[in-house]
């Protein structure tokens, strides 16, 4: 339909057949376009909730699927010295928020109690995973062994 009207130099107005059979056709399409987007959301919607009643890890694929990913950009930042737009200061400002966030301060509010504790179940975990790590590899070097003998 559409060639035709263009053939015909895309007259205008509802006195022309091939304008008038054109603007069916592509609202005959529009509509059959939506009833289709329209069944396919209803379809996905039915195995969403067929998958969150037996199947979580389908469940979330699907939601994380429909979803896309967001992409989060900053292209420019307040710092002290004012707004900057290169990359590179852009990353150092983040460096320094991020040191300072998490350096120790001396104000009232800093719990240094908790700062202590945190510190003590870190050096507990270290040497939990050095552990772990040493009986990893004596039982590798064990397993290699036997595979020598054999």
């Amino acid at each position: 339909m559409r060639r035709i009207w263009l053939a015909q130099g895309r007259p205008r107005g509802h006195e022309y057949p091939s304008y008038i059979n054109y603007k069916n056709a592509k609202r005959h399409f529009i509509n059959a376009q939506k009833r289709a987007i329209e069944s396919v959301e209803q379809q996905f919607v039915m195995q969403l909730n067929e998958s969150a009643e037996c199947d979580n890890k389908l469940f979330w694929s699907l939601v994380k699927r429909r979803k896309g990913k967001k992409q989060n950009t900053c292209n420019q930042l307040i710092t002290e010295s004012g707004i900057t737009r290169d990359p590179s200061q852009i990353a150092e400002g983040f460096t320094t928020y991020y040191k300072q966030l998490y350096s120790p301060l001396n104000e009232h509010h800093f719990d240094n109690d908790f700062k202590l504790h945190v510190e003590n179940e870190i050096s507990k975990l270290k040497i939990i995973k050095s552990v772990v790590t040493q009986r990893t590899q004596r039982r590798s070097n064990t397993n290699n062994e036997n595979h020598r003998k054999l």
